[in-house]
């Protein structure tokens, strides 16, 4: 789960899932900086959008953190959870596209903190090996995949830094790394500068897509905390689907 803390004293939960469907419109709406418009590949759109599959199921029902009485956010899973979801989703997206499953297994395995991912890294790279004999990629394949992968951390911190930071959402309770989004690079080492203006609209600048462009994440909302994963359980199951519904535009240039 992404926990938004909300300044009135409820939280908006999105599902990991989610997160990545949204950062996956977010790839399909990029065209780039510069005078030549160049959407991207399907190929990376799709792996984009498929990157957090394998939290379907773990994101089913939230998890209790008993530290705060919230909802466990998706950085404090139980790690021997999350590896048995990474294995399983990955499995399924290697089904659908191969491609889209060596970056998703990429991405996985290239976070900062691997510590305890041992077993992980071993069994992925061994995936890798056979996806990249399925795709015939050699050597020289190499920089393209480290440019996707790049693309797809890049759309993934954009969506982290939606679903977290609109001006309702409390700063108090946000992860320190959320604000490393606001100064994200492109690939190519530009830096895109975002600034809400409201909660449903954020300037981008310099701005990489094909207009203004309207993305949405569906999330459930509810006051906390609770006491109890089964209180927790109840608000979540009481809660119905809502649908939020955010504008990216280019920033205003002054005259």
């Amino acid at each position: 789960m992404l926990v938004q803390y909300r300044r009135d004293g409820g939280t908006r939960l999105f599902r990991q899932h989610d997160h990545a469907l949204l950062a996956g419109q977010l790839a399909a709406a990029w065209t780039g900086i510069g005078r030549d418009p160049s959407p991207l590949a399907f190929e990376l759109v799709l792996a984009t959008a498929l990157h957090d599959v394998a939290w379907r199921e773990l994101d089913e029902i939230p998890m209790l953190d008993s530290d705060t009485g919230h909802a466990l956010p998706f950085h404090a899973y139980p790690l021997d959870e999350k590896i048995s979801a990474y294995r399983r989703g990955l499995d399924d997206v290697s089904h659908l596209h191969p491609y889209a499953a060596l970056l998703a297994s990429l991405h996985y395995t290239s976070f900062p903190d691997a510590e305890g991912l041992e077993s992980l890294l071993e069994l992925e790279a061994e995936r890798r090996s056979d996806l990249r004999e399925i795709l015939e990629l050699g050597a020289d394949d190499d920089d393209r995949i480290a440019w996707d992968l790049k693309f797809l951390k890049l759309f993934d911190n954009l969506s982290i830094f939606l679903c977290l930071t609109p001006p309702s959402a409390s700063t108090a309770e946000q992860p320190v790394w959320v604000e490393s989004a606001r100064h994200s690079r492109t690939p190519s080492g530009e830096r895109l500068h975002l600034t809400w203006v409201e909660d449903d609209v954020l300037h981008v600048d310099p701005f990489p897509f094909r207009g203004p462009v309207e993305v949405r994440i569906a999330y459930r909302e509810f006051k906390g905390p609770f006491e109890s994963e089964e209180a927790l359980r109840a608000a979540w199951d009481a809660a119905s689907d809502r649908t939020w519904w955010i504008w990216l535009r280019p920033a205003p240039r002054l005259a």
